[in-house]
């Protein structure tokens, strides 16, 4: 993906992965136990 937002509640980031996905930023973000996932689109029938 080109572009990344981070939410917790609202808006909190947005940017490239490389920037908004460090570590550092994102236990800035949430709790620091936090863990990463992604989501992929997809249709059914």
């Amino acid at each position: 993906c080109d572009q990344v937002l981070c939410l917790n509640r609202w808006l909190r980031c947005s940017g490239s992965p490389d920037h908004t996905l460090s570590p550092e930023r994102l236990s800035e973000i949430y709790d620091p136990n936090a863990q990463c996932g992604s989501y992929r689109q997809h249709r059914h029938g």
